[in-house]
């Protein structure tokens, strides 16, 4: 009855079936999760960075927070 329906409808016989679909689904999922574990590796070793750099020169991280605030405060207040 299902290659009936699927004649009817007009789906080509080649086309993937639930257990394809399934396992290409778990194939992305694993390769998404994969991505994720990357970007957090990569995330938390800026973050690393970022410390270790405002510990060895606090001035220098004051000064660019400092000039951050300026800039945002500069696009703000233009609106």
């Amino acid at each position: 009855m299902f290659n009936r329906i699927t004649q009817h409808l007009g789906v080509p016989s080649d086309a993937p079936t639930a257990e394809q679909a399934r396992e290409a689904a778990a194939e992305l999922s694993a390769r998404a999760q994969e991505g994720y574990s990357q970007a957090r590796e990569g995330l938390e070793s800026a973050l690393a960075t970022t410390r270790e750099q405002i510990v060895r020169h606090p001035a220098r991280s004051l000064a660019a927070a400092m000039a951050m605030g300026v800039l945002i405060g500069w696009f703000i207040k233009r609106r």
